[in-house]
């Protein structure tokens, strides 16, 4: 859910109530959450539909839908809100950073790992300063931050071309996790040839390094390495995760995905050895830090300086 809590205090209840429809889907629950009476909601639409002189939501069912005009007004509202959101805390920068909002957008390997450790320790020094975490695939973070609903975007290289100015990169080499019984678990490291005689728990598409991983898997197949025969897919870290150590199966992901997956016992990780691997990049982007307002900045400070820490102490990894 989108929080311009300061902005929808300023703006008018027109434009308020519009937004909080269009997420919700509902003239009631978008009351409940605005804490006001269903009719004023109403009666604010109807307003704004009258003065546009065009329907703004198609009723389907028991849902309201954005009509193609309420689509092109909600982009302009969650812009404008976002825009004055960004304004007031501008002004709260003249405090020292006491007050302020940072929004996030991450892919799910990187907020199961290191992000609640960042999160953690920057509202320690900034209690003050409230922050929104938005988790989703790589091109739902993408379009989250061309839309202005967050400041920050951390995804990976192939999902962050064209987005805008990169802060900081880190370069993730791929590693495979086995259970401490596996026949591969002796190994230093493994190669896809070595997988792929395993069953394998692969991830969707929907993942942000799942096409990384299906195109590797499709290259060894064609220099004549054996095609995977029984793999299973899913979008969930956390399923394949509880897959791997109950069986044979082997897990693909990045070294700092899997960084959450060391403390799990009869769990081991195994570099990904292949001369034509190239490691994923992993990116920390906004649309323009000179327009950053000071508690973003500051935020993209500490997760810099947690993303070094754990680059030093895991020496796979190189920024």
């Amino acid at each position: 859910m989108i929080n311009y809590k300061r902005a929808m205090m300023f703006y008018s209840p027109a434009l308020r109530y519009f937004v909080a429809v269009a997420e919700h889907e509902s003239v009631r629950s978008a009351a409940r959450q605005l804490n006001v009476a269903s009719s004023a909601v109403n009666r604010h639409l109807l307003n704004l539909e009258r003065e546009f002189g065009i329907q703004l939501f198609e009723r389907v069912g028991r849902r309201l839908r954005l009509s193609e005009a309420g689509y092109i007004l909600q982009r302009h509202a969650i812009r404008a809100l976002a825009d004055f959101d960004d304004a007031v805390a501008c002004i709260d920068d003249l405090s020292e950073l006491r007050r302020g909002q940072v929004r996030i957008a991450s892919v799910e390997s990187i907020a199961d790992s290191l992000l609640p450790e960042i999160v953690s320790e920057f509202q320690k020094d900034y209690p003050g300063i409230n922050i929104d975490v938005q988790v989703g695939s790589a091109s739902a973070v993408a379009e989250g931050l061309l839309a202005s609903e967050c400041h920050l975007a951390l995804t990976f290289s192939k999902a962050d071309a064209g987005l805008g100015e990169e802060l900081f990169g880190v370069e993730l080499p791929l590693c495979a996790a086995v259970g401490a019984d596996h026949p591969l678990a002796s190994n230093k490291s493994v190669t896809i040839e070595d997988c792929v005689k395993f069953p394998l728990v692969l991830p969707k598409n929907s993942l942000s390094f799942g096409d990384h991983i299906l195109s590797l898997l499709e290259r060894s197949e064609r220099a004549g390495h054996p095609a995977v025969e029984r793999q299973v897919r899913t979008n969930s870290l956390r399923f394949m995760r509880s897959l791997v150590g109950d069986n044979q199966t082997i897990a693909f992901q990045t070294q700092l995905g899997l960084h959450s997956w060391e403390a799990k016992p009869g769990i081991k990780l195994l570099p990904v050895e292949d001369m034509d691997l190239k490691p994923d990049k992993l990116s920390l982007v906004c649309v323009n830090k000179a327009q950053l307002p000071k508690a973003p900045l500051a935020f993209a400070n500490y997760a810099e300086k947690t993303f070094d820490e754990f680059t030093r102490s895991h020496p796979m990894i190189s920024n």
